[in-house]
């Protein structure tokens, strides 16, 4: 059961390790397949670690923070604070600029597709094909912080300092107007979908994460859209790496995984426990919880990690601190 596997995650100190040198961490990917991990930092550095072996640093990827990570089979696409979008090819020892253009805040990939967000509210579609935007549009009134592409490709969420997310339909950008809108009372700075789509997140500086039932939404204005807000602790000032939120993909229901700023430091994993039996349609805003807290007796996780991911095919936790520090949950071999 999927709570058991939970209970079960540990952090040993084999599991964890400073992957770059050049700053706070800002992104953090697995690989698809194996267990390993690309993590970048605000110097602009890529670690790149086998969590079986010793992790190795490529400095000087960007110039600026890396703002996205994307594994495709093995190479490692790379957005970048100063514009551009690259490609490391490890099989042939390579790095490749597929894109570069203005200054932007977070990325997401499809195949040769790069949806950008920037600090004038724009959006943008990149084919890298071509290395020319295909499409701009304003899409927030203050800076566009974060961008998540729905699975299945169709639809693009983006989260913006104008304390606005929004839904857009790929298939109809021209019309500039978002399928669906939600708003929080201060900046949204990051967005999230599960994996079958159904379900959306935020997480804003008003201290509440709010998990949306997307289930109904499809190419018109969805008329209504459950939520369940959840008050969680988000003021990580200006020091910390903004809080981003990510979906477990091997919950049977939306289980999203988010730092904490409490003591001892731990990772939380906030649930609607009323979608556990029927799924995201069932989101209940009466019963939203804590699902649990994932502390290390060792003293190992002490500091706040803003940044994870979760491995598609194992359930293992990537998170990653201020110091570019990646700490990895996962089960003991006792316990696999």
């Amino acid at each position: 059961p999927y709570e058991a596997s939970v209970q079960s995650l540990r952090l040993a100190s084999r599991d964890v390790a400073k992957t770059s040198r050049g700053g706070k961490g800002t992104a953090v990917a697995f690989h698809p397949r194996l267990l390993v991990v690309a993590s970048g930092d605000s110097g602009g550095h890529l670690g790149i670690w086998d969590v079986e072996k010793e992790p190795f640093e490529v400095r000087g990827h960007h110039t600026r923070p890396i703002a996205a990570l994307a594994w495709r089979d093995d190479s490692l696409l790379s957005a970048g604070y100063e514009g551009t979008v690259r490609r490391l090819d490890f099989a042939r020892a390579r790095s490749v600029v597929l894109a570069a253009h203005d200054e932007l805040f977070h990325a997401a990939f499809d195949d040769d597709l790069v949806y950008t967000a920037h600090g004038d509210g724009t959006l943008r579609l990149v084919d890298c094909r071509a290395r020319a935007p295909a499409w701009s549009f304003e899409a927030h009134e203050a800076k566009a912080a974060h961008v998540a592409l729905r699975p299945g490709g169709a639809q693009l969420a983006s989260a913006g300092n104008d304390a606005a997310v929004k839904t857009w339909d790929l298939r109809a950008v021209g019309r500039k107007t978002p399928l669906w809108r939600a708003d929080h009372d201060r900046s949204v700075r990051g967005c999230a979908w599960t994996r079958d789509g159904d379900a959306l997140c935020s997480v804003s500086y008003d201290n509440s994460l709010k998990i949306y039932d997307q289930s109904a939404l499809a190419s018109t204005h969805a008329a209504s859209t459950r939520c369940v807000t959840i008050f969680h602790d988000n003021a990580t000032g200006r020091f910390l790496t903004p809080f981003k939120p990510v979906f477990d993909p091997h919950a049977p229901y939306p289980v999203v995984v988010l730092g904490s700023l409490q003591r001892p430091r731990c990772l939380d994993l906030l649930v609607a426990p009323a979608s556990a039996s029927r799924g995201a349609a069932n989101l209940n805003p009466l019963r939203s919880a804590l699902l649990r807290q994932l502390h290390d007796d060792g003293n190992l996780f002490a500091a706040v990690s803003s940044i994870h991911d979760v491995h598609p095919v194992h359930h293992v936790i990537a998170a990653i601190n201020n110091s570019a520090r990646v700490s990895i949950w996962r089960r003991p071999p006792s316990a696999v």
